[in-house]
């Protein structure tokens, strides 16, 4: 056998190895950002259960702030921050899916400008005017009355 025949079988070898290791690394790929979707989306729709419970204690606290129970400005303002960190707790998952599911895609090889058409209709109108899932979005606050009956609070 000569020097060329026994490199080519080298080279073919080596090559042979490098695909080999390339398809693992692909197959790896792909398993991780399906996990990264599937973790992504079961995170969501947590936040959005939590994010519910929350809004219900948030007006809660306000009703009981507005008949004069012994909730304080502060419980108030407590739950309005608690709310508005879910909803952005919730927008950075949403995001972090978003991103995964086209690493999903691209790795797949199946990633097309149909996907990109559907991940920006929603960004361009809201489905509902106070979706409580949207970051911003918020329904108009009671004006409440606490401790002097004259005095107006309004809890923001």
């Amino acid at each position: 056998m000569s020097s060329r025949t026994r490199e080519a079988i080298g080279d073919r070898n080596r090559t042979l190895h490098e695909l080999s290791n390339a398809q693992r690394q692909a197959t790896l790929d792909a398993q991780q950002e399906r996990l990264g979707v599937q973790s992504g989306s079961a995170l969501t729709e947590a936040l959005k259960q939590a994010l519910i419970s929350i809004d219900t204690q948030l007006r809660s606290t306000q009703r009981g702030l507005q008949v004069g129970a012994c909730a304080l400005r502060v419980d108030v303002l407590n739950a309005e921050q608690q709310l508005f960190a879910t909803r952005k707790d919730l927008a950075a998952t949403r995001y972090k899916t978003l991103v995964a599911t086209l690493q999903l895609k691209a790795t797949a090889g199946t990633f097309a400008e149909a996907d990109l058409r559907t991940l920006d209709a929603p960004m361009q109108r809201p489905d509902r005017p106070h979706d409580p899932f949207v970051v911003g979005s918020s329904p108009t606050r009671p004006t409440n009355q606490c401790g002097d009956p004259h005095e107006s609070v309004s809890v923001h």
